[in-house]
């Protein structure tokens, strides 16, 4: 009798969930799983009873188990890490099972020693043959079948991995206590994994630590993270007076979703009233000089209070948000205020932080569904075509290489004041 009769025909199983697992390089997972999810074992009664195994490598097969009533549990697909490149037949035969969890299983990380960049290969090459296609709950692990590594136990060495086991990813459910029910949906993503190791390590590491947030898209992301992991870095807004009714709408969002109150701080009432006094409201829009004043006023007095006594801070730049942040590190000394400076997202695409926000369902700003991609004081803000930098809709009457507030750009750029009211000569 063949291993998949031994399976298929088992009257213990004939009556259980069943789980599928695709993939020309299934087997040696299969083995693995088979002696974990043995009757009587203890992984049986972590999965809730007994789990049907079956190894759906040919074209039959997979005929006989869609026409069957049983219901399928989950679909593990198996990839080669060394041959990254998914086949698109195996994903729409995944799909076609109404499986309610897809567990993409990248086998062989051991041959390339575990190596973060290899795995993030293998997963973007998932991604792309699955474009278009409507996929389940999807969960992707580094396995290495040939040490047992992640599949039913782990060892330590994919140290950078913080996500289930192949085991755990389709036999436990999600945890009634996470504070939204979406919030493990990606956590075994090595990006968002290593994400959660950077805060993890910060709030560790730098006491007080917080959050310096604009309410934009990658500061929500980190605002999740934060909240998910319940760290203890504390979250602040400059509420500058200029912001959109959009963007302040999103506070009574974090309050609702993360049950917890951002630090507001705005800016010196006597320092703005001398400023409009002088130059007029709208004065920003007539020389750089007097809009980096305004910013000066507005934000970055507000950011001196917001991080006194803090030993670091967080942001959500990007690398590629600007022509003045292509050489953004991760980590940096900030030499303004004498502490460390953490931005976590440096290396993250635009598409990396809306695929987050739409695995977490997190609350956004509006905006940014009318064609807005960096957001900030309403009048200083405006909406950018498709063909445009991500941040042409900030400041746009200046040169791209100035379009900083001074939040983030060392002292000399600061120092800059108007001299006139005219603002001449910088």
């Amino acid at each position: 009798m063949s291993f998949r009769e031994q399976i298929v025909g088992s009257e213990i199983w004939a009556r259980t969930p069943r789980v599928v697992v695709l993939g020309a390089t299934g087997a040696a997972v299969v083995w693995k799983l088979l002696l974990a999810l043995r009757p009587g074992s203890a992984n049986q009664c972590a999965a809730g009873g007994p789990v049907q195994l079956v190894d759906a490598s040919g074209e039959d097969d997979l005929v006989e188990l869609a026409r069957s009533e049983r219901a399928t549990t989950a679909v593990v697909l198996v990839i080669d890490v060394g041959q990254p490149d998914a086949r698109r037949k195996h994903i729409e035969q995944a799909a076609m099972f109404g499986a309610m969890r897809l567990v993409v299983a990248v086998d062989g990380m051991d041959a390339v020693d575990y190596s973060f960049d290899a795995f993030e290969r293998a997963h973007e090459a998932f991604l792309r043959a699955a474009e278009g296609l409507a996929l389940p709950e999807v969960v992707v692990v580094p396995v290495a079948s040939r040490e047992n590594e992640l599949i039913t136990e782990r060892s330590g060495k994919v140290r950078w991995y913080r996500g289930p086991t192949l085991l755990e990813a389709f036999t436990v459910t999600p945890s009634a206590a996470t504070k939204s029910p979406m919030a493990r949906r990606v956590a075994s993503l090595p990006r968002v994994a290593a994400l959660e190791e950077s805060l993890a390590n910060i709030a560790r590491e730098f006491q007080p630590v917080a959050l310096a947030s604009s309410l934009s898209a990658e500061d929500m992301v980190i605002t999740d993270a934060i909240a998910r992991l319940g760290l203890p870095i504390r979250a602040f807004v400059i509420d500058t007076g200029r912001l959109h009714g959009d963007t302040l709408e999103l506070l009574e969002a974090i309050r609702e979703r993360y049950n917890f109150e951002p630090m507001i701080y705005r800016p010196d009432t006597e320092a703005l009233a001398e400023y409009v006094a002088t130059h007029g409201r709208d004065a920003f829009y007539r020389s750089p000089a007097l809009r980096k004043h305004c910013c000066e006023i507005r934000k970055v007095e507000p950011l001196e209070r917001a991080l006194k006594g803090k030993r670091a801070w967080i942001t959500g730049q990007r690398r590629e948000q600007a022509a003045t942040r292509t050489t953004l590190a991760e980590r940096e000394f900030d030499t303004v205020r004498g502490i460390e400076k953490f931005n976590p997202l440096a290396a993250w695409s635009e598409g990396n932080v809306w695929a987050y926000l739409s695995e977490h369902e997190v609350p956004y700003n509006r905006l940014y569904d009318q064609g807005y991609r960096s957001i900030g004081c309403a009048p200083c803000t405006r909406p950018v075509l498709p063909i445009e930098d991500i941040r042409a809709g900030r400041w746009w009457w200046e040169a791209p290489q100035s379009r900083e507030c001074g939040l983030h750009v060392a002292p000399p750029l600061r120092a800059e004041r108007t001299r006139s009211a005219d603002g001449a000569a910088e």
